[in-house]
């Protein structure tokens, strides 16, 4: 963040866009203080954006390797359950005190919270 001009932007993105991507998400959001519910409906909603072509795709590739298809397998790949990111949210509260304690075990420093507060908070 630091000598990052006031109007950068960052891109966060993985295959599906639902794990990393939407974990770092909802950890930022939920450590500039944005409503915990709708981080929540945010994540879930990424599962929409999954099912179709990607999904199928996935699922194809998944067959050709000789795994069959069940609906955990359909959940861990192409699913975005609330549940998912309210009990991660809730081991993240438990053992760092919430979201930016968990970001600031993992070095980022008050200076940067409070920047990235800022930002996505205007």
């Amino acid at each position: 963040m630091h000598g990052s001009p006031a109007n950068a932007a960052v891109l966060v993105h993985c295959t599906a866009g639902k794990d990393r991507t939407g974990v770092a998400i909802a950890l930022l959001l939920d450590a500039v203080g944005a409503d915990r519910s709708a981080v929540i409906v945010d994540y879930a909603s990424s599962e929409a954006n999954l099912a179709g072509a990607w999904a199928d795709g996935m699922f194809a590739m998944i067959a050709m390797l000789g795994v069959p298809r069940a609906p955990a397998l359909e959940e861990l790949v192409a699913g975005t359950p609330a549940a998912a990111i309210i009990e991660a949210l809730t081991w993240v509260d438990r053992e760092h005190g919430g979201a930016a304690g968990y970001l600031r075990s993992g070095g980022l420093t008050v200076e940067e919270l409070a920047a990235l507060r800022a930002r996505l908070t205007g």
